[in-house]
């Protein structure tokens, strides 16, 4: 409806109007977490009232108001993430607003998390075990009685193997 002045008087006009789209609204936000739910909201105005259509991404668990101006998501995920295009239209012509709705999901961090830690894990691990195997003769039993004449002696390692050292004097 439009208003016109006609000098002083005051006309409210229902004018035909090709119908455009106010405002597109998500609600609680255009990034959504895996598994919350959401709303996407189109308002328009045209004379006539304009209907609504919409073109979304395709899931079971998509849903619109009565009047179609809304559309609800339970339980978001991968297949709600896209563009939503909602679409008003009456006897004068057509208008679009469309919104991108993005699905975050945390389990893809939490894996990448635990493979890290698993890599840091092995990392560690096989760092000791060549910590141990380098110094198996460092640190260990020796049996210099029966080498004192030979300059050589033997070396008990962590892993029960006998091996030969050579003994120099200080």
């Amino acid at each position: 409806m439009r208003l016109r002045q006609l000098g002083p008087l005051l006309l409210l006009l229902a004018l035909p109007d090709r119908p455009i789209v106010l405002l597109l609204a998500v609600s609680p936000s255009d990034t959504v977490p895996r598994g919350a739910n959401f709303n996407v909201s189109c308002r328009a105005e045209g004379s006539p009232a304009p209907a609504y259509r919409w073109t979304v991404p395709p899931a079971p668990n998509v849903h619109t108001s009565a009047d179609n101006s809304t559309v609800s998501v339970a339980g978001a995920d991968r297949h709600n993430r896209g563009v939503y295009v909602c679409r008003v239209s009456n006897a004068h012509g057509q208008h679009l607003g469309q919104v991108r709705i993005q699905v975050t999901d945390h389990r893809l961090i939490i894996a990448a998390l635990i493979a890290g830690a698993a890599v840091l894990l092995l990392g560690g691990t096989a760092g000791l075990i060549y910590y141990l195997k380098s110094t198996a003769c460092k640190k260990g039993e020796y049996n210099v009685q029966d080498a004192e004449s030979s300059a050589k002696a033997t070396c008990l390692g962590r892993d029960g193997a006998v091996y030969g050292i050579q003994l120099t004097q200080t």
